[in-house]
C-alpha cells in the first residue's frame, strides 16, 4: 500500500499508472508471506535462509577482524621508520 501511495505522489501523469501489475505483486507477496510463515515447508525454507545469512555474517566478521587488526600494527611499524 505504501508503494502505491508513493507512486501516486511521485508520478506526474496519474492516468498512466498501471494498477494491475502493482495489485498482482501485492497479492503475490501476501500469498508467499502466508505460505512461508504458516506452513512447515515455508518455515524450513526461511530457517535455512536465516542460517545461511548468519554464517555469511560470521565469515565477514572474522575476515574484517583479522584484516583490521593488522592495520594498526602496520601503522605503528611505519610510524617508527
Amino acid at each position: 500500500m505504501v508503494s502505491v501511495r508513493i507512486t501516486f505522489i511521485v508520478c506526474k501523469d496519474k492516468k498512466e499508472i498501471k494498477i494491475r501489475p502493482i495489485a498482482s505483486m501485492l497479492i503475490l507477496q501476501l500469498v508467499l508471506g502466508f505460505l512461508l510463515m504458516n506452513t512447515q515447508i515455508g518455515i524450513t525454507i526461511v530457517s535455512y535462509i536465516a542460517k545461511a545469512f548468519t554464517n555469511l555474517m560470521g565469515m565477514t566478521l572474522v575476515f574484517f577482524y583479522k584484516n583490521l587488526l593488522i592495520v594498526p600494527c602496520f601503522d605503528t611499524i611505519l610510524s617508527y621508520t
